[in-house]
């Protein structure tokens, strides 16, 4: 029997193949103030938004992904652990594909925010908010934000549940999922 997760995944999955055709994920990763500075290699998933490429760890510019520990609420009342699913499902997305990320312009802190690309030039950050794992950051998303409202009207990922923002989970605004 196919676990839940593993067929939920395969939707997202023909969902995101679906979206990403040429140009879309461009557009969204043009609003990225880059500084030029690039950082390659296969990435190891911290979380569903941090990454550690080429020895560096690296924040994706201009989304949130659900914290690990964030749950949201599905239609039916089950609690999903969707930043957990979030962070797995980029692990399987990611597996042993190279990416570029060009770190954001003034980035020079310990974990600065880049723009990350597969190979083919598809922005991993627009790919996550299109398919629902992430929002537009509400300060830096800008380039984002038709993402997440083309995923919002296909009730796509987090969409499709009762979901707190992670900026208002962290501040303790924890109002669903019985958090």
């Amino acid at each position: 029997m196919i676990h839940k997760r593993v067929l939920w995944a395969a939707a997202f999955v023909a969902t995101w193949l679906g979206a990403a055709h040429p140009g879309h994920g461009e557009e969204a990763g043009d609003g990225a103030p880059l500084s030029g500075i690039a950082v390659y290699g296969i990435a190891r998933v911290v979380d569903g938004d941090t990454l550690v490429v080429g020895g560096r760890r690296l924040t994706l510019w201009g989304i949130d992904a659900p914290e690990l520990g964030q749950s949201c609420l599905k239609p039916d009342g089950e609690t999903f652990r969707m930043g957990a699913f979030a962070a797995s499902f980029l692990q399987e997305l990611l597996q042993t594909q190279p990416l570029t990320c060009e770190l954001a312009a003034g980035q020079d802190g310990a974990e600065p925010a880049a723009l990350c690309r597969f190979p083919g030039g598809e922005p991993l950050n627009a790919a996550l908010v299109s398919g629902g794992l992430a929002y537009a950051d509400p300060e830096r998303g800008e380039p984002y934000a038709s993402l997440e409202a083309d995923a919002r009207a296909g009730r796509r990922g987090l969409w499709a549940m009762d979901c707190v923002p992670p900026w208002e989970w962290r501040r303790g605004g924890r109002v669903n999922a019985g958090e």
